[in-house]
């Protein structure tokens, strides 16, 4: 596989090229829809939007590019606490990959930009405020670069009518002047019509094509449970997952202090986040969960897109997110490595209100009119009979045929009953109150409360007091049903009132049934997952914790959890058969691969296991593509190791990472140039 240098003309890589990279690089045989399209389409320099559910491989689509395309690529980003984990990553694979912001020095940041002048990084990650500061200083530098691809991660902040608008991002549509002839790649998990088309005239782009994911996150199972008690209702959750990892979302800094408090207190293993907090605090915390120090974070949203690690199997929201592109996208922090992986949410309607309030607080009226909307789309998902899967994705027009068996309706978890009558009775009373009510009155006109507010001329109605068998709450959730399901509406503010609709009237005239929900218990369903030693999972986990540690690094990020179930499910024995595993690229097969492997024999020996060599399903290992020789800068370390001088001795004296001089020597060991043995300190 052939990385493309700095200055080199421009040749497109054929399709065996661009599958090279992604096997040796990324460890992965094949893409997934759409990324083949988009790394084709941005390797012939055209413009594009790809919207890409969270977990779903954005990242890739830029990436793999990079690598093959002349020059330097810029990453743009909003994100300063996740850019060193994405360079990490990136050098963990052998990608020699940089990032600029606030956290480095002016001589570390100088330091950087000699290695991008020199060509020897490819990727570099950096926020817009840093791309545009100083009167565009920095894209000047840039211009006498050859800059090969501008990716804009998280394009919806440049939009208004998005979830996270961000005015910094405005400025990026200057990029298309400055550079018109380097392609631009804008990508985010979600995005609706009036987004993406907002996305498209703010960054000027030059005729995209806009490509669109599946938004099916199959591996999450949705659930949604009343606000009551909710705290007896997470521990209830918690009891089955007790080593897992998750993130509880809270409104409020408060709410999540109090939660993080609460769960230590029954003994599990949490802390807070949120942006009120002091900066090292904040960060501390959020390293801790990163590194499985810690299992679970509460957090405000602040705690968001900051966050790529890819073994959180749950995540609850305590309150209701604002709308649904902000609840798909903080659910989509369960389950990237595609484990099974659960969504719950605690849904009252005293949320809707407090949230319309402050949507309300908003002067621009057209704004606060779609966030309206969207907050309405938002509670009438919590109350939907429907495909809880099926109601989300159609909201992204996208068709899904329902009954996904991973959501609280589809596996039987509500219950339908006749409430013809009980319709009947909330119409009555409504219509009997003048239709000047809210729903706490109604509910307690209905179950016939003494409570003075309470007018003495309605308790002499036909209808007073004909719920007082139902609960309040039992009321207040039968009542928002018929709202979403068209029989009554509310109208004002901020105190909306109970109307009456069309079709409620039509419904007490004629003989409709009507059917309502209510939550029951069922037994657990077993979830379905790969079949895997459980047993050998842990000690490949125990071995990755290890790794992790040394390197100071999260686990996830040496190995996903998804490779080590692989693992643990065909038992591979030697390196060849470790290229079987989806995940594992060259530069992590020959860092780690040893000792996992030791870890796996020692274990199938132990245990008797078989395995023979038609129980692994047989693939090539990835042919080498043809080189044009190593880099000029491997080339120095190479005659310094020719001297006798030492990895460290190399690394201190060129002022770069012992692991890129490795990386350089390991160039010549592929060609025969030095032998592998010479590599290993005696």
């Amino acid at each position: 596989m052939k990385i493309a240098t700095s200055r080199q003309p421009v040749v497109l890589p054929d399709d065996k090229e661009v599958l090279a990279c992604l096997n040796s690089v990324f460890g992965f045989k094949s893409f997934r829809s759409p990324q083949d399209q988009i790394v084709s389409h941005v390797l012939q320099k055209k413009d594009a939007l790809a919207i890409m559910p969270t977990g779903g491989g954005k990242s890739l689509c830029y990436q793999l590019p990079a690598l093959l395309i002349p020059g330097v690529s810029i990453v743009i980003s909003p994100l300063i606490a996740l850019m060193k984990d994405q360079v990490d990553g990136l050098r963990l694979l052998g990608v020699e990959a940089e990032f600029l912001n606030s956290t480095l020095s002016a001589s570390e940041q100088a330091a950087v930009f000699s290695r991008i002048e020199n060509g020897t990084t490819k990727l570099v990650y950096m926020a817009p405020e840093r791309l545009l500061a100083d009167s565009g200083y920095l894209i000047n530098r840039l211009k006498s670069l050859q800059v090969g691809l501008f990716a804009i991660d998280e394009a919806h902040c440049i939009s208004q009518w998005g979830h996270d608008f961000r005015p910094e991002y405005l400025q990026l549509g200057r990029l298309k002047d400055e550079f018109p002839d380097t392609p631009v790649l804008a990508l985010t998990a979600t995005a609706d019509k009036l987004t993406r088309a907002d996305i498209l005239e703010k960054l000027n782009l030059n005729h995209p094509a806009t490509f669109i994911s599946s938004f099916n996150r199959p591996n999450i199972e949705y659930h949604i449970r009343e606000k009551y008690d909710h705290y007896q209702g997470l521990l209830d959750f918690l009891k089955d997952r007790p080593d897992e990892s998750g993130i509880v979302y809270c409104l409020s800094r408060k709410g999540t202090e109090e939660t993080a408090e609460f769960l230590r207190e029954n003994g599990y293993d949490a802390l807070h986040y949120h942006a009120g907090m002091p900066r090292d605090e904040r960060d501390d915390h959020q390293n801790r969960f990163i590194k499985d120090q810690v299992k679970i974070m509460c957090a405000t949203i602040a705690f968001g897109m900051g966050i790529d690690k890819s073994n959180v199997r749950f995540v609850v929201h305590i309150d209701l997110p604002k709308n649904i592109e902000n609840y798909y996208q903080e659910t989509g922090r369960a389950g990237r490595d595609g484990l099974p992986s659960t969504a719950l949410l605690f849904f009252g309607y005293g949320d809707v209100i407090k949230l319309k309030r402050f949507v309300e607080n908003d002067k621009d009226i057209e704004h606060s009119d779609i966030m309206l909307n969207k907050l309405d789309r938002m509670a009438d998902f919590c109350q939907t009979r429907q495909c809880r899967r099926q109601f989300l994705l159609n909201y992204f027009d996208e068709a899904h045929a329902g009954n996904c068996d991973s959501c609280d309706n589809c596996l039987g978890q509500t219950d339908t009953f006749d409430a013809t009558i009980l319709t009947q009775k909330v119409i009555s009373a409504v219509a009997r109150l003048d239709q000047n009510f809210g729903i706490g009155y109604v509910v307690d006109f209905l179950r016939g409360s003494q409570s003075q507010r309470i007018r003495e001329n309605h308790k002499a109605l036909k209808t007073y007091g004909v719920g007082a068998d139902t609960s309040a709450d039992e009321w207040k959730k039968y009542i928002r049903q018929l709202i979403v399901d068209g029989f009554l509406s509310q109208e004002g503010q901020p105190y909306p009132i109970l109307k009456v609709t069309a079709k409620g009237w039509d419904m007490v005239k004629g003989e409709e049934k009507v059917l309502l929900t209510k939550v029951k218990v069922v037994k657990k369903k077993e979830k379905s997952t790969v079949d895997y030693d459980k047993a050998l999972f842990e000690l490949l986990r125990k071995e990755r914790l290890t790794i992790a540690q040394s390197l100071d690094l999260p686990p996830f990020m040496v190995l996903h959890d998804s490779v080590l179930v692989e693992m643990s499910s065909i038992f591979p024995r030697n390196e060849d058969q470790l290229w079987n595993v989806s995940g594992l690229g060259s530069a992590k097969i020959q860092r780690f691969g040893n000792q996992f492997l030791a870890i796996i024999n020692t274990y199938c020996d132990t245990h008797n296991i078989s395995t023979e060599p038609q129980a692994i399903t047989p693939k090539k290992r990835p042919k080498k593509a043809k080189k044009s020789g190593p880099s000029k800068t491997s080339e120095t370390s190479f005659l310094l190791h020719q001297e006798g001088l030492s990895i460290e001795e190399i690394a201190s004296k060129r002022k770069l990472a012992p692991t890129t001089v490795n990386q350089h020597l390991c160039e010549f060991v592929k060609i025969g140039e030095i032998l592998p043995e010479a590599l290993v300190e005696k």
